[in-house]
């Protein structure tokens, strides 16, 4: 998905479809470089729920840590219920292969096994 964020408190995070079209996700919530940002809002559900979204980033030994959290209130339906960790799963395993193909392009050198040790403390929540 073509997704946007403007990386400021109060700043949407959203799918560009093109032509003016596509879909709110959210509003971050809090932004601490380099270490934390939240989001709150629907996100892919387009009915009553809010949610908070944490990614809390630190160093590790030889690379970087990613804790993931998702949280959600709201009628739910139980579509999205059921399918949220395998979506988060599979958006995280793009963003950690993307990851890593930047950080083999800027060094120079091919990344070992477990350089980045993305999305690691995956949770996910609803209510």
């Amino acid at each position: 998905m073509n997704m946007k964020i403007e990386a400021w408190p109060g700043g949407r995070w959203y799918r560009d479809l093109g032509d003016g079209n596509g879909h709110f996700w959210g509003n971050v919530q809090a932004i601490k470089r380099p270490t934390l940002l939240e989001i709150c809002g629907p996100l892919f559900m387009s009915y009553p729920v809010v949610s908070n979204l944490q990614y809390r980033l630190s160093e590790v030994d030889g690379g970087t840590l990613i804790k993931f959290r998702h949280t959600a209130l709201g009628m739910i339906e139980e579509q999205h219920r059921q399918g949220i960790g395998k979506g988060w799963g599979y958006s995280h395993a793009m963003l950690r292969k993307r990851a890593e193909a930047l950080y083999e392009w800027k060094s120079g050198w091919a990344v070992t096994k477990g350089k980045i040790k993305a999305m690691a403390g995956f949770r996910s929540g609803c209510a």
